[in-house]
């Protein structure tokens, strides 16, 4: 990650990186004493526990294999994982208590980052570490944070918010700043929500807790790993809105053909979204997965990605959904497409735009009736008011786990 600014708050210094994760740059030594422990004592720790595990269970991860909760605190949740009769728990903390608290069933797992896990659970723990190279070559089929909701970027207040906690918390991130961070360490986003929010209410209409869950990119996500490098800006669609067109006038190399279109978008640069043709995105779904996608990787995004058989049945809206929470990212709605909508996506981003030439579909390419009755505006940037809007419309047809 690259430091792009540096701010102060009191005796407090700060970078931002081009992820936006901001970072605590001269904390003093932190006590994580017994005392510090028995905070947990006096929480809803059994009702937070319980959602949680209802997390895991929407994940698909049965009790079975090897789970591990860092900074387990009063260890609720591993005893929740004992309790379930299949898991495999270990836990590991650095508070003054935390060998006394590990649960009956559960072991010490002080070697953690070397060995092999089916779960990693880190809840409220990313933002107390001083690094977090480790995860680039950590060894788990699915990792899950939950970590407070930074509002840096929106300019809501950094310095007097609730969670900055100096010298305790040394890292802040958004759900993007968490997104690129960790797609740059080798891991892709599966889920993302705010489910703990139900017990941990937020201050305004500004979510609290930031949940989100990943899994290593495979082979059918080079379009994604390759996503990471590009410089200067990127084209993406949600499948035949003249993607080829628009990477000609700006010159952009196409990504090799792997995963679907529902590929993750983890890139840090400007991005034109392109969509809302949702006819022609699925007739160039159809094309394509029969002529270019790898056959293994096609039944995989049908397994795993199309879950939403009867709202969602091709996985489009759940792309306009997760692109709309992008601040690097214009949502163009090709149907509605203008010069005057082009020019100021490429002015908002100070991106010099070739002329291009609009195509107008016939009557042959209406919705067909699983998409029919979407209204979206003619632009909208992620993050903004008009792709809340967007996200309000969609989510009550998307599923919230993005891909498996």
């Amino acid at each position: 990650m690259k430091a792009v600014h540096h701010f102060a708050i009191g005796r407090s210094t700060y970078a931002q990186y081009d992820s936006g994760a901001v970072r605590h740059l001269n904390p003093r030594r932190f006590e994580y004493s017994a005392e510090y422990a028995r905070q947990y004592l006096d929480l809803p720790i059994d009702e937070m526990a319980r959602l949680r595990m209802r997390v895991i269970h929407q994940l698909g991860l049965e009790p079975g294999g090897r789970i591990l909760d860092v900074g387990f605190g009063a260890g609720a949740f591993l005893k929740h994982a004992v309790d379930s009769g299949g898991w495999q728990a270990f836990g590991f903390d650095i508070h003054g208590a935390s060998k006394a608290m590990l649960p009956d069933g559960a072991e010490w797992a002080e070697g953690w980052k070397a060995m092999k896990w089916d779960v990693a659970c880190f809840f409220d723990v990313l933002e107390h570490l001083p690094d977090l190279d480790w995860l680039e070559k950590f060894d788990a089929k699915t990792v899950l944070i939950s970590l407070p909701n930074s509002p840096l970027r929106t300019g809501a207040g950094f310095a007097g918010w609730k969670h900055r906690k100096p010298d305790e918390h040394l890292w802040h991130f958004d759900l993007p700043a968490l997104v690129f961070t960790m797609a740059e360490l080798g891991w892709r986003l599966i889920y993302f929500g705010n489910p703990e929010d139900e017990i941990r209410q937020s201050q305004g209409n500004r979510a609290n807790i930031l949940t989100a869950a990943f899994r290593r990119f495979d082979g059918c996500d080079h379009w994604t790993r390759a996503a990471t490098k590009l410089k200067g800006m990127a084209i993406h669609s949600h499948g035949g809105v003249g993607t080829n067109y628009f990477l000609n006038k700006f010159r952009i190399q196409r990504m090799p053909p792997g995963a679907p279109h529902s590929a993750a978008l983890v890139s840090k640069v400007p991005t034109f979204f392109i969509y809302g043709d949702f006819q022609n995105a699925i007739q160039s779904q159809e094309n394509r997965n029969r002529l270019e996608f790898n056959t293994a990787c096609l039944e995989k995004w049908m397994r795993d990605d199309a879950v939403d058989a009867a709202s969602d049945p091709r996985g489009l809206l759940r792309l306009v959904y997760r692109m709309a929470h992008f601040p690097n990212v214009a949502l163009i709605n090709y149907e509605k497409m203008t010069a005057q909508t082009w020019r100021a996506a490429c002015n908002h981003f100070g991106i010099e735009c070739p002329e291009i030439e609009i195509k107008k579909r016939g009557t042959e390419t209406a919705n067909r009736v699983e998409y029919s009755g979407f209204e979206f505006p003619a632009l909208a940037f992620g993050g903004s008011a008009e792709a809340a809007a967007i996200t309000k419309r969609v989510s009550g047809r998307v599923s919230p786990f993005l891909t498996a």
